[in-house]
Protein backbone atom coordinates (compact mmCIF):
# COMPACT_ATOMS: atom_id res chain seq x y z
CA UNK A 1 0.00 0.00 0.00
CA UNK A 2 1.03 3.61 -0.64
CA UNK A 3 -0.23 5.80 2.18
CA UNK A 4 0.34 9.59 1.87
CA UNK A 5 0.62 9.91 5.59
CA UNK A 6 1.53 7.35 8.20
CA UNK A 7 1.66 7.49 11.95
CA UNK A 8 3.51 4.69 13.70
CA UNK A 9 2.44 4.13 17.30
CA UNK A 10 4.50 1.87 19.53
CA UNK A 11 2.07 -0.11 21.67
CA UNK A 12 3.05 -2.24 24.63
CA UNK A 13 4.40 -5.11 22.54
CA UNK A 14 6.05 -4.92 19.08
CA UNK A 15 3.69 -7.54 17.65
CA UNK A 16 0.79 -5.18 18.34
CA UNK A 17 2.36 -2.23 16.55
CA UNK A 18 -0.40 -0.38 14.74
CA UNK A 19 0.17 1.54 11.51
CA UNK A 20 -2.21 4.45 10.99
CA UNK A 21 -2.20 6.22 7.65
CA UNK A 22 -4.04 9.43 6.94
CA UNK A 23 -4.45 11.34 3.69
CA UNK A 24 -6.27 14.66 3.60
CA UNK A 25 -6.43 16.62 0.34
CA UNK A 26 -8.16 19.93 -0.28
CA UNK A 27 -8.41 20.81 -3.95
CA UNK A 28 -9.57 23.97 -5.68
CA UNK A 29 -9.99 23.71 -9.43
CA UNK A 30 -10.83 26.45 -11.91
CA UNK A 31 -10.65 24.13 -14.89
CA UNK A 32 -12.47 20.77 -14.66
CA UNK A 33 -9.51 19.07 -16.35
CA UNK A 34 -6.85 20.46 -13.99
CA UNK A 35 -6.37 19.97 -10.25
CA UNK A 36 -4.07 21.56 -7.67
CA UNK A 37 -4.19 19.49 -4.47
CA UNK A 38 -2.49 20.53 -1.23
CA UNK A 39 -1.66 17.86 1.32
CA UNK A 40 0.13 17.29 4.60
CA UNK A 41 1.74 14.00 5.59
CA UNK A 42 2.68 12.88 9.07
CA UNK A 43 4.72 10.03 10.47
CA UNK A 44 5.51 9.43 14.11
CA UNK A 45 8.93 7.80 14.15
CA UNK A 46 9.58 4.62 16.05
CA UNK A 47 13.08 4.39 14.60
CA UNK A 48 15.67 6.81 13.18
CA UNK A 49 14.68 8.49 9.90
CA UNK A 50 15.52 6.61 6.73
CA UNK A 51 18.57 7.86 4.80
CA UNK A 52 16.52 9.65 2.15
CA UNK A 53 14.69 11.61 4.87
CA UNK A 54 17.99 12.84 6.32
CA UNK A 55 19.19 14.20 2.98
CA UNK A 56 19.69 17.95 3.03
CA UNK A 57 18.33 18.62 -0.46
CA UNK A 58 14.55 18.99 -0.85
CA UNK A 59 14.81 17.25 -4.23
CA UNK A 60 15.90 14.10 -2.39
CA UNK A 61 13.40 14.43 0.42
CA UNK A 62 10.35 14.63 -1.86
CA UNK A 63 11.07 11.32 -3.59
CA UNK A 64 8.33 9.52 -1.56
CA UNK A 65 5.82 12.13 -2.74
CA UNK A 66 6.86 11.66 -6.36
CA UNK A 67 6.61 7.89 -5.97
CA UNK A 68 3.17 8.16 -4.38
CA UNK A 69 1.80 10.51 -7.04
CA UNK A 70 3.40 8.53 -9.86
CA UNK A 71 1.49 5.40 -8.84
CA UNK A 72 -1.86 7.18 -9.27
CA UNK A 73 -1.27 10.02 -11.72
CA UNK A 74 0.35 10.37 -15.14
CA UNK A 75 0.50 14.13 -15.64
CA UNK A 76 1.60 15.78 -12.43
CA UNK A 77 4.19 18.20 -11.14
CA UNK A 78 5.33 18.78 -7.56
CA UNK A 79 5.02 22.55 -7.20
CA UNK A 80 6.50 22.77 -3.72
CA UNK A 81 7.36 20.41 -0.89
CA UNK A 82 9.01 20.61 2.50
CA UNK A 83 9.55 18.60 5.67
CA UNK A 84 9.16 19.86 9.22
CA UNK A 85 10.01 18.44 12.66
CA UNK A 86 12.68 16.27 11.08
CA UNK A 87 14.98 16.28 14.12
CA UNK A 88 12.34 16.63 16.84
CA UNK A 89 12.14 13.03 18.05
CA UNK A 90 9.10 13.70 20.25
CA UNK A 91 7.04 15.16 17.41
CA UNK A 92 5.82 13.71 14.10
CA UNK A 93 7.78 14.85 11.08
CA UNK A 94 5.56 16.15 8.32
CA UNK A 95 5.58 16.49 4.57
CA UNK A 96 3.84 19.57 3.15
CA UNK A 97 3.40 19.57 -0.60
CA UNK A 98 1.35 20.86 -3.51
CA UNK A 99 0.82 19.19 -6.87
CA UNK A 100 -0.32 20.33 -10.29
CA UNK A 101 -2.32 17.65 -12.11
CA UNK A 102 -3.19 18.23 -15.77
CA UNK A 103 -5.68 16.34 -17.94
CA UNK A 104 -7.04 14.56 -14.87
CA UNK A 105 -10.69 14.30 -15.93
CA UNK A 106 -12.18 12.97 -19.16
CA UNK A 107 -14.83 14.55 -21.35
CA UNK A 108 -17.80 12.45 -22.43
CA UNK A 109 -19.91 14.64 -24.66
CA UNK A 110 -21.35 17.38 -22.47
CA UNK A 111 -20.35 15.47 -19.33
CA UNK A 112 -17.06 15.18 -17.46
CA UNK A 113 -15.80 12.06 -15.68
CA UNK A 114 -13.77 12.79 -12.54
CA UNK A 115 -12.20 10.12 -10.30
CA UNK A 116 -12.69 11.14 -6.65
CA UNK A 117 -9.86 8.86 -5.45
CA UNK A 118 -6.94 11.05 -6.38
CA UNK A 119 -3.94 9.43 -4.64
CA UNK A 120 -3.12 6.13 -2.99
CA UNK A 121 -3.63 2.52 -4.05
CA UNK A 122 -5.09 0.14 -1.50
CA UNK A 123 -5.93 -2.64 -3.95
CA UNK A 124 -3.38 -5.43 -4.41
CA UNK A 125 -3.02 -7.97 -7.21
CA UNK A 126 -0.64 -10.52 -5.70
CA UNK A 127 -3.45 -13.09 -5.45
CA UNK A 128 -4.35 -12.79 -9.15
CA UNK A 129 -2.68 -16.07 -10.14
CA UNK A 130 -3.90 -19.25 -11.80
CA UNK A 131 -2.52 -21.46 -9.06
CA UNK A 132 -4.41 -21.92 -5.81
CA UNK A 133 -2.81 -20.31 -2.78
CA UNK A 134 -0.92 -22.88 -0.71
CA UNK A 135 0.39 -20.66 2.08
CA UNK A 136 -1.25 -18.21 4.42
CA UNK A 137 -1.10 -14.47 3.71
CA UNK A 138 0.90 -12.55 6.30
CA UNK A 139 0.63 -8.83 7.05
CA UNK A 140 3.36 -6.97 8.93
CA UNK A 141 1.18 -5.03 11.36
CA UNK A 142 -2.47 -4.19 12.00
CA UNK A 143 -3.30 -1.17 9.91
CA UNK A 144 -5.86 1.58 9.55
CA UNK A 145 -5.65 3.85 6.49
CA UNK A 146 -8.02 6.79 6.13
CA UNK A 147 -8.28 9.04 3.06
CA UNK A 148 -10.33 12.21 2.70
CA UNK A 149 -10.38 14.14 -0.58
CA UNK A 150 -12.38 17.33 -1.07
CA UNK A 151 -12.63 18.80 -4.56
CA UNK A 152 -14.10 22.26 -5.06
CA UNK A 153 -15.78 22.14 -8.46
CA UNK A 154 -15.27 25.06 -10.85
CA UNK A 155 -18.06 27.55 -11.19
CA UNK A 156 -20.75 26.42 -13.60
CA UNK A 157 -20.45 22.69 -12.83
CA UNK A 158 -22.44 20.36 -10.62
CA UNK A 159 -22.73 16.60 -10.06
CA UNK A 160 -24.88 14.46 -12.32
CA UNK A 161 -24.01 11.07 -10.79
CA UNK A 162 -21.94 9.85 -7.83
CA UNK A 163 -20.12 6.52 -7.48
CA UNK A 164 -21.90 4.02 -5.21
CA UNK A 165 -20.53 3.50 -1.69
CA UNK A 166 -18.42 0.43 -0.94
CA UNK A 167 -18.82 -1.48 2.32
CA UNK A 168 -16.95 -4.77 2.72
CA UNK A 169 -16.12 -6.52 6.00
CA UNK A 170 -14.58 -9.98 5.81
CA UNK A 171 -13.58 -10.23 9.45
CA UNK A 172 -9.83 -10.13 8.82
CA UNK A 173 -10.14 -6.79 7.00
CA UNK A 174 -12.71 -4.13 6.18
CA UNK A 175 -13.05 -1.37 3.60
CA UNK A 176 -15.58 1.43 3.44
CA UNK A 177 -15.84 4.36 1.05
CA UNK A 178 -18.39 6.96 0.05
CA UNK A 179 -18.60 10.00 -2.19
CA UNK A 180 -20.74 12.98 -1.24
CA UNK A 181 -21.60 16.33 -2.81
CA UNK A 182 -22.61 19.51 -1.01
CA UNK A 183 -22.60 23.05 -2.36
CA UNK A 184 -19.70 22.96 -4.82
CA UNK A 185 -17.62 20.41 -2.90
CA UNK A 186 -17.18 16.80 -3.95
CA UNK A 187 -15.98 14.78 -0.95
CA UNK A 188 -14.52 11.27 -1.11
CA UNK A 189 -13.64 9.37 2.06
CA UNK A 190 -12.55 5.81 2.71
CA UNK A 191 -11.08 3.64 5.44
CA UNK A 192 -9.15 0.38 5.13
CA UNK A 193 -8.59 -1.68 8.27
CA UNK A 194 -6.33 -4.75 8.47
CA UNK A 195 -7.48 -6.58 11.60
CA UNK A 196 -5.69 -9.91 11.44
CA UNK A 197 -2.02 -10.40 10.64
CA UNK A 198 -2.46 -13.90 9.21
CA UNK A 199 -5.11 -14.93 6.69
CA UNK A 200 -5.24 -18.70 6.02
CA UNK A 201 -4.85 -20.00 2.49
CA UNK A 202 -8.43 -21.25 2.64
CA UNK A 203 -9.56 -17.60 2.64
CA UNK A 204 -7.31 -16.50 -0.22
CA UNK A 205 -10.21 -16.30 -2.67
CA UNK A 206 -12.15 -14.21 -0.18
CA UNK A 207 -9.20 -11.84 0.18
CA UNK A 208 -8.82 -11.70 -3.61
CA UNK A 209 -12.47 -10.66 -3.93
CA UNK A 210 -11.89 -8.10 -1.17
CA UNK A 211 -9.07 -6.47 -3.13
CA UNK A 212 -11.13 -6.58 -6.32
CA UNK A 213 -13.89 -4.62 -4.57
CA UNK A 214 -11.30 -2.02 -3.57
CA UNK A 215 -9.92 -1.86 -7.11
CA UNK A 216 -13.41 -1.27 -8.44
CA UNK A 217 -13.97 1.55 -5.99
CA UNK A 218 -10.62 3.14 -6.88
CA UNK A 219 -11.57 3.19 -10.58
CA UNK A 220 -15.01 4.73 -10.08
CA UNK A 221 -15.72 8.20 -11.41
CA UNK A 222 -18.19 10.93 -10.57
CA UNK A 223 -20.08 12.44 -13.50
CA UNK A 224 -20.14 16.22 -13.72
CA UNK A 225 -22.41 18.40 -15.83
CA UNK A 226 -22.87 22.08 -16.42
CA UNK A 227 -25.21 23.61 -13.91
CA UNK A 228 -28.47 24.92 -15.35
CA UNK A 229 -28.82 28.66 -15.22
Amino acid sequence: MMPVAARMIDLAQPKYLMALAMLVLTIATYDPTSLQPDARSRKVRRQRPKPWVSQTRDTDRIKPIEKLAGASLSNFQVLRASISNLHAEDRPFEWHYSLQVDNYSKAAGDLILLRPRLLGNEAAGFLETKEARAQSIEFDVPERDTDTVEILLPAGYTVDELPPPTNVDDGFASYRSKTEFSGRTLKYSRTLVIKELSVPASKAEQLKAFYRDIAGDERNSAVLKRASR
